[in-house]
Parts: C-alpha cells; sequence; structure tokens
C-alpha cells in the first residue's frame, strides 16, 4: 500500500459548511457584508460561496446525524479571513456602520496579528485578521507577553537583532537551531535560530 493511500493522501482542505438553524438569514449576512460569490445556492436547502480557493458552505440542519442546535449563547466554530493590514480597521468600520455588535476591535496581538472579532447571527465567531511586522506589536502592545522572533542568517548577533527590536528588559530562551522560514518581511529568508523573547511592559 502507498504511505500516503487513505487520509496521508489528503493534501489541502477543499470547503467547510456551517450547519445552520435559520439559513436564510445566515445566507443574507454572509453574502450582504462579505459580498462572497455565490457558486451554488440550493434553496432551502444549502449554498456555497467561494472563498478565494476555497468554498464555504451553509446547510440547514435536520439530517439525522446533525444532532441538536447548539445553545443560542454558545458558539460553534471560529472561521478566519485573512486580509491586508489595513482592511482590518476598514472591516470594523463596516460592522460599525450595519450595527453589527464586535467582540473585540481592531487589535494588534502579540503574535504578529492584527485581529478584529465579531460573531455571524448564529452565534458563529469571525476574525477577520492580518499580518503584521514584529515591531508593530511592539509599538501597540498588549501587556506583559511573549513574541517569538526568528533570527536571520544574515544579523550579526542576537544582541544586534533584540536591540534593534526594544531597549525594554528581556528574557531569552534559545528554543531551537533547526533551519526554518520566516514570513517577516514580505521577502522570505532562510533562518537559523528561534528565540522567545519575555518584554515586561
Amino acid at each position: 500500500m502507498n504511505k500516503y493511500s487513505g487520509f496521508k493522501a489528503i493534501r489541502s482542505l477543499d470547503y467547510v459548511i456551517i450547519l445552520c438553524h435559520d439559513l436564510a438569514k445566515m445566507k443574507t449576512f454572509y453574502e450582504q457584508l462579505f459580498e462572497f460569490h455565490i457558486e451554488e445556492d440550493f434553496p432551502e436547502r444549502m449554498m456555497f460561496f467561494r472563498v478565494g480557493t476555497l468554498f464555504l458552505g451553509l446547510r440547514k440542519r435536520g439530517r439525522t446525524y446533525d444532532g441538536p442546535s447548539v445553545p443560542s449563547s454558545s458558539a460553534s466554530i471560529q472561521i478566519s479571513f485573512r486580509v491586508p493590514p489595513a482592511d482590518v480597521d476598514l472591516a470594523y468600520d463596516k460592522l460599525v456602520a450595519c450595527g453589527l455588535d464586535v467582540i473585540e476591535p481592531p487589535t494588534n496581538q502579540d503574535w504578529t496579528h492584527r485581529t478584529l472579532f465579531f460573531r455571524d447571527p448564529e452565534n458563529n465567531i469571525i476574525e477577520i485578521f492580518a499580518d503584521i511586522h514584529l515591531s508593530e506589536t511592539l509599538a501597540e502592545p498588549s501587556g506583559v507577553h511573549q513574541i517569538v522572533v526568528w533570527r536571520p542568517l544574515c544579523c550579526p548577533s542576537l544582541s544586534a537583532l533584540i536591540a534593534s527590536l526594544t531597549n525594554a528588559h528581556t528574557t531569552l530562551k534559545t528554543i531551537n537551531q533547526r533551519p526554518v522560514i520566516n514570513r517577516y518581511p514580505t521577502k522570505t529568508v532562510k533562518c537559523r535560530q528561534r528565540v522567545h523573547i519575555c518584554i515586561a511592559e
């Protein structure tokens, strides 16, 4: 048997389906707020939006194996959509203009994401996020936190890297020496050392 057969043959995620109590209300929400293209629509049963190379489906709950609906105050899934950094705030402005409740407004997180959290009509959590540079999380920190830094091969020394990031007191712990790939800056660079930096504000 091929060692990559069965479940090991999976190479991508094709679509996600959200089970809905009120399909029409959910369809209107995702269609009007996100303006996703409707790929397929089976009235009163299910429909699919195209989101990049993937599909987001909505299906009316009712099959024997669906089980009961989750309590109205509980979320059953979190969906995250990546956007360019400036669009996190534009999405927030649209939510406010539409009178929709926001769980957490645009925030620079410690894991180098700028995030926005809100809910759909059936209480599922939606995250809009963007990759941001480490310096942006330092510029707008959330408190005492831990930041993962990838030290590029071209960096003359670890101390020089830290000095360029912050003047705060730091505690360093080398995690590994394995070659890894860094997403920041936008140009991909090979790195050789990952460190955790604990910043005390």
